[in-house]
């Protein structure tokens, strides 16, 4: 059953947006939730609790392209925030250092690249390759 909302106000804080939107998903309008979490995102980029309901409602919604575009955003945005959160930019050889011990330790393969990603930019991933791997595979369908 849907309700009506009385109050169609928007909300101006970052905190009033994300309870309106988690009122309005809880309710069944979508449409209106991911409006909401898009506009927090505008506020808020980094915010990982927006993204992962964006997701969410756009997989309920079953439209790939726009989960895939979220996801990519998710990605690039926490990318960005870890990469901001070093608190000195790094020398060749800090980098060449932590390389080798990442190494000796397990937690990198032979080029240097991290075996273990951060959460959720992992679980995030694991879920673009699948949608990619259904989009391309529908696709194929349709030749």
């Amino acid at each position: 059953m849907k309700v009506a909302h009385q109050n169609k106000e928007l909300p101006v804080s970052g905190e009033d947006i994300l309870k309106q939107a988690q009122r309005f998903e809880k309710d069944g309008e979508l449409a209106d939730a991911a409006k909401l979490y898009l506009r927090h995102l505008k506020m808020l980029p980094g915010n990982e609790y927006a993204f992962s309901r964006l997701m969410i409602i756009y997989r309920k919604q079953r439209d790939v392209e726009k989960e895939l575009a979220v996801i990519d955003r998710a990605i690039k945005a926490l990318q960005a925030i870890f990469k901001k959160s070093l608190k000195v930019a790094p020398t060749r050889k800090t980098v060449e250092i932590s390389r080798k011990l990442m190494k000796a330790m397990g937690l990198a393969d032979n080029r240097g690249v991290e075996l273990n990603e951060r959460e959720p930019l992992r679980k995030w991933r694991k879920r673009k390759e699948l949608l990619e791997r259904r989009l391309h595979g529908a696709k194929k369908k349709a030749r």
